[in-house]
């Protein structure tokens, strides 16, 4: 699924800055699915990904506080942002994960894990 459209400009750079900033409010404003495709959207949006510290690493968006270990496989197209901690597992196609510090993880694809700790 691509979000190099209109839908990306929809998700203001403030609410999804505000998304990172306050990961809360990406769970009680309701806008879960526009934060996830604005999150995608950052693929295409250089300047933002710049401003935000996010570094496209092997088809993947990995923000400038994420720690992975050596064993986490990567989908494509996968956004991993926040203070993100993962030591092994599998983040799919497409999967959006914020802040969350897990040992191990099996992040479907196109899913979205939001303040997930284990």
């Amino acid at each position: 699924m691509e979000y190099c459209s209109i839908k990306h400009i929809l998700f203001s750079l403030e609410a999804l800055k505000q998304g990172l900033k306050d990961t809360r409010s990406i769970l009680f404003s309701g806008k879960t699915k526009e934060f996830y495709q604005a999150a995608q959207g950052l693929f295409c949006d250089a300047k933002l990904r710049k401003e935000l510290g996010i570094k496209i690493k092997n088809n993947a968006l990995i923000g400038e506080n994420v720690e992975l270990g050596k064993q986490v496989k990567i989908g494509p197209k996968a956004v991993i942002l926040g203070k993100t901690k993962i030591l092994e597992g599998k983040i799919g196609r497409g999967a959006v994960l914020v802040d969350c510090v897990v040992k191990n993880i099996e992040a479907e694809p196109e899913s979205l894990g939001v303040l997930i700790e284990t």
